[in-house]
């Protein structure tokens, strides 16, 4: 297991190349299945997705998706048309990711690290409301970290 796809496959072939020098010709098959990080994790939680409540044909985000559906859902309520600017999406994402992986309210976490955005807090709330919503209904999983 890596952090990189490159990394990944530079490491897979020489442990497989180690291993077919020890066993012999069955030495190819040793590894089951090996790769980044991310692709076992996801691999796993496909393997196990019935055991812990999820469909297996769940999608994962990655931060630029998540903040096309961000924007999205900030355009279908009319927020990137407001009088004053609202927030860009990335923005937008950051304070939601703030929110959701520190695991606190909305109030603390535009008071903490985003007080220039506190004026905009029913309108979050409504976006961040929609924007799970929509994950919801897309079967959509976020990445670590977004």
């Amino acid at each position: 297991m890596t952090f990189s796809r490159r990394a990944a496959a530079e490491m897979t072939r020489r442990v497989e190349r180690i291993c077919a020098e020890a066993l012999g010709a069955s030495g190819g098959d040793v590894l089951a299945w090996a790769g980044t990080f991310h692709a076992i994790g996801a691999r796993l939680l496909r393997e196990y997705a019935g055991a812990i409540g999820l469909d297996p044909a769940f999608t994962i985000h990655d931060r630029e998706d998540s903040a096309d559906l961000m924007n999205l859902i900030r355009h279908e309520l009319g927020f990137s048309k407001t009088e004053s600017r609202f927030r860009t999406k990335g923005t937008c994402l950051s304070i939601y990711s703030r929110a959701v992986n520190a695991e606190i309210p909305l109030e603390q976490a535009l008071l903490g690290a985003f007080p220039w955005c506190a004026r905009w807090h029913e309108e979050l709330r409504r976006l961040f409301a929609a924007y799970v919503e929509a994950k919801q209904a897309q079967n959509v999983r976020r990445a670590v970290g977004v």
